[in-house]
């Protein structure tokens, strides 16, 4: 009887620390640089002469380089058809834009977050129906998961709304990741909706997972990020801002005439934006979406379903990525990104395998455009313009 009992108690004791051993063991994977494979022969002359014509007449019409400053890049799978560079880094130094000036990609970040988050999936370190609370237990926020936050779908209000009303924040000193989950933890702020009754965009999601990423890696998310996607994807001249420390180094950001857009307190906030980049490494980041050694395909799969399909049933968010889904069954995946003068646009046509890149450091309306050019690419119900 004893030993039957002994037996059971031990098997037990060994399916629980199995469970604790997730949580608590971290095994640092060796990341590997991504090889690129090409999965179809190099472009046709005559594919690659008829795409650079569309290309140019969208940039030549939507932005011409005299107005126009940022980088602009088309390609099909690694094979770069077109990319036109514009404007200027610091225009008071003339410096002009070049093919490796990182840029300021805004909510673009939130791709990146996505696919740190998910890796820690496929690593065993994480899982998507995680409660939040699990990792930060200082908040209130009882039945939210890594799902909710990833998708929009928490009901977590927005940091640079509930850290100016009331004063809860000191503006004299950049708000920062730590100091949104302080806020949140002393005042218990109430949600904005009941856990994932409805899609709510809402930038702190993505602040605290970047706080997550953190502590489950016990690194600052800067290291982390290049430590992940950065380096083994040869993402050269990508990296995450840290402010105000880096002020004087990165591309200024302008808004309309090139009057300098300037620093506020949310600078510091990383996670929902804060990623410089280029449109090649960028490139570089959406060839390893399709690569299984970088990004299972349970956690790709994940990342590309949506969660919200609105009234139209046409618009959708999934994790870490907006898409648009036609009822004739074609879709389409992107994000797009907006903070002080930098705006973007980044789209990803997954059964052609194009890429389509768009980003201004000088604020412009014109890189929301680029969706214009996918019926050139893959077939959609948009109407063609040139």
């Amino acid at each position: 009887m004893r030993l039957w009992l002994f037996g059971i108690i031990l098997i037990f004791s060994l399916f629980s620390c199995r469970r604790i051993l997730r949580r608590e063991t971290i095994v640092e994977p060796n990341y590997k640089t991504v090889q690129f494979q090409s999965l179809t022969k190099p472009l046709s002359k005559k594919y690659r002469r008829e795409k650079q014509k569309v290309c140019r007449e969208f940039a030549n019409s939507i932005i011409p380089e005299h107005d126009f400053s940022g980088m602009f890049l088309v390609a099909k799978e690694n094979q770069i058809i077109t990319e036109r560079y514009s404007g200027y880094a610091h225009r008071k130094e003339k410096k002009k834009i070049a093919f490796d000036t990182p840029i300021h990609v805004a909510s673009i970040s939130k791709t990146i977050t996505a696919v740190m988050t998910l890796k820690l999936v496929d690593e065993g370190l994480l899982d998507l129906d995680d409660l939040m609370v699990q990792y930060l237990p200082e908040l209130p926020y009882q039945d939210v998961t890594i799902r909710m936050l990833l998708n929009h779908r928490s009901g977590i209000q927005y940091y640079g709304y509930f850290s100016y009303h009331h004063k809860r924040w000191d503006f004299r000193k950049p708000l920062t990741n730590k100091g949104i989950i302080q806020i949140l933890a002393k005042y218990k702020l109430e949600q904005n909706f009941k856990t994932n009754q409805r899609f709510q965009y809402s930038n702190t999601n993505y602040a605290l997972l970047a706080s997550i990423i953190e502590r489950i890696k016990k690194k600052p998310f800067h290291k982390v990020a290049e430590e992940m996607i950065f380096k083994p994807l040869k993402m050269n001249h990508s990296f995450i801002f840290q402010y105000p420390k880096q002020v004087d180094t990165v591309a200024q950001s302008y808004k309309e005439h090139y009057k300098i857009a300037p620093y506020e307190y949310l600078d510091g906030v990383y996670g929902d934006k804060n990623v410089y980049t280029t449109a090649r490494d960028l490139l570089k980041f959406d060839q390893a979406t399709y690569d299984l050694n970088f990004l299972s395909l349970p956690s790709r799969k994940e990342m590309f379903t949506g969660y919200s399909l609105d009234r139209r049933n046409r618009r959708d968010y999934g994790l870490g990525w907006r898409l648009v889904d036609f009822e004739t069954g074609e879709k389409y995946f992107f994000h797009t990104g907006w903070w002080h003068g930098n705006t973007g646009c980044y789209i990803s046509l997954r059964k052609e395998r194009v890429t389509l890149i768009c980003l201004s450091n000088k604020y412009s309306k014109r890189p929301f455009q680029l969706a214009s050019l996918i019926p050139y690419f893959e077939p959609m119900p948009i109407d063609k313009i040139w």
